[in-house]
Formats: C-alpha cells, structure tokens, sequence
C-alpha cells in the first residue's frame, strides 16, 4: 500500500513538473513576437505610421487580442470592422496596421505591443521610430560668397548667373535652417565629411582646382535626427584673365576735333558674361569721363561700344581707358590723343 502511494505521488510530481516546465516553455518560447515600424526606418517625418506585427505562424491560432501603447499605461486597439483605432479596444492579430499615431512630439518614439493568448497569458515587445517632423526639414536658404563684382551686375550663383571669381578659393556664407551637419562635393567629386553647423549662418571654405571655367559646388544637409533636405547647388566661373581692349576710329587716326573724341572701343573677355569699362580725360586738374557696361554676346568675339567725349580742349591729351570684368580683372590703356 505505502508502496504504491510512494508510486503515485512520483508519478503526479512528474506530472506537476511537466506541465510546469510546458507552460515555462510556452512563454518563453511561443510567442516570438516582432514589430517593425514603416517597414523598417529609422526616422519619419509623418506622425502616423505603419506597424508590421510579426508572430510565429503556428502561434498565431493561439492569440486572443493585441493592444498597442506609447506609455505602457494608455492602451489602444486596432478596430477591424470600423477601419479605426479605440482607446482600451482589444482587438484582433493582424499582420500590419496602418495610420498609428506616435504623436506630435518630435524624437525617439517607442511603440508597445501586449499579446494576450487564449489562455489570459501577457506577451509584450516593441519597436522604435524617431519622429521629425516635415517643420523640421533641413534647407540652405541661401549661400553668399565672398566675390568681386564689376558694376552693379548682381549674382545669384545660379547656372545662368553664377558667381564670377578670380581666386582659386572663397569664403560662403550659408544660411540654414534646422540644419545640424553639412556635406559638400565639388564638380561631383565625393562629398566631404558631415561638418557640424553651430548658427544659422554658417561659414566655410572653398577651394577649387586651379583651372578656369565653370564650377558647381552641391550642399547636402541633415537636421538633428538624421533627415536629410534637397542638395543646393552654386554655380561659380572662375577667371583670372584680364578682357582685351581695343579701339577703332571712322576716320584714318584717332584724334580729337574741335572739343570732340568719337570712337569705338572693343572689350572682349573670354569668360566674364559682363565687362564694365571707365574712359577719362584729364583736363587742367578737371576729369571727363564716361562709363558703362557691356555684355559679351557672342563667343570670341568683341563686344563694340560707341564712345563720344565732348568738351575737350583744343591741345593734345592722354586718354585713360580702364576694362573690369565681373571677377575684379582690370586691364588699362593709356593713349595720347591729338586735338586740332
């Protein structure tokens, strides 16, 4: 008798410990559950976002409702039937759900999921999201480089009006906004390493190639969280050769004739789209001069000018022509001119 009780309580302690280590590995085991936010990114800018909730096939069966939290205190459910969420709602397994709310405050969100099973059992898991919102997308507004211009022809380092340089390097000032790190290429060489940017006016240094011509510097810039803005582009022309300068007169030599000086001055420059010109006259301590702006239209070729001075005394002068092109190049011509 003693024997067989001995047996029987064996028997339901094995037992016992089965089911326990059963149940210990069925809540450990069975419900590996994984959530992936918008497919796996790391950072939105939109506050609603998709919730892929990855379950064990065969445990699916088993799952009585899921609830999603960004506290683990307030709860929500997916409502299937009415295409919308519910505050305490206990809603069914489904793969995705869309349209959750992370809210309106920007930074690292995590989302909370509890699973319950058919048997009251609590599973719980969670994925996260940094949530920066479409206000916060980086831009460079504007960049400003240090440049000398002719006249008052204004750049605005576009592809048709770029900023015209004589230096090999310049100094931009960018204005930003939201914007943490930047990145730069020249000509599409590889982007340099992410600079911090400290205000909103940023300053950096450029530096070019040695050779003329045109030049194309790309911005790329990232807000604190990673979001990245469109790429600026400035267009920069780099000249550092001087326009040529010529003159050409209706009647066989230049001279003046009674006060007056008429003739044609050509300035040609090869890369500057504008040439300002200054012409003068030192009269008794007196200067007459003129001045203007031209515009190089055709490709090797001059751009001709009619000059005409007035007022000149009836004795031999020196004119003094000066050509600016838009880097700063200056060329200068000094001609005496006979009066009769």
């Amino acid at each position: 008798m003693i024997k067989n009780n001995f047996k029987l309580c064996i028997t339901l302690i094995v037992l016992l410990l089965s089911v326990n280590l059963g149940f210990a590995a069925y809540q450990e085991d069975s419900f590996k559950a994984k959530l992936i936010i918008n497919y796996g990114e790391t950072v939105t800018q939109s506050n609603l976002v998709i919730l892929d909730l990855e379950v064990v096939e065969e445990n699916i069966k088993d799952i009585s409702y899921v609830k999603f939290s960004l506290d683990k205190e307030n709860w929500i459910g997916y409502d299937k039937k009415e295409n919308k969420w519910k505050d305490g709602f206990t809603g069914s397994y489904q793969k995705y759900y869309t349209d959750f709310d992370i809210g309106e405050i920007e930074g690292l969100k995590t989302v909370y999921v509890k699973i319950v099973d058919n048997k009251g059992q609590d599973f719980y898991t969670s994925g996260e999201i940094t949530y920066s919102p479409e206000e916060n997308t980086p831009a460079v507004n504007e960049a400003t480089p240090e440049v000398t211009t002719a006249g008052n022809h204004k750049q605005s380092g576009s592809s048709s009006n770029p900023y015209v340089i004589s230096k090999n390097n310049t100094a931009i000032t960018l204005s930003t906004e939201n914007v943490k790190v930047i990145s730069l290429s020249i000509d599409g060489e590889d982007f340099t390493e992410w600079k911090a940017v400290s205000n909103k006016k940023e300053d950096i240094e450029v530096v070019f190639d040695g050779t003329e011509g045109e030049k194309l510097v790309y911005v790329r810039s990232r807000n604190s969280y990673g979001i990245e803005g469109n790429i600026y582009q400035i267009h920069f022309l780099i000249d550092k050769t001087p326009p040529d300068i010529s003159i050409t007169s209706n009647y066989y030599r230049l001279a003046a004739a009674d006060g007056s000086l008429d003739f044609d001055l050509h300035l040609f420059d090869s890369l500057s789209p504008y040439v300002d010109f200054y012409v003068e006259v030192l009269v008794n301590n007196e200067v007459i001069s003129q001045q203007g702006k031209v515009k190089m239209y055709m490709e090797e070729e001059a751009t001709i000018s009619r000059v005409s001075i007035s007022n000149l005394p009836k004795e031999d002068f020196k004119l003094n022509i000066i050509a600016t092109d838009e880097a700063g190049n200056k060329t200068t011509k000094a001609i005496d001119i006979e009066s009769y």
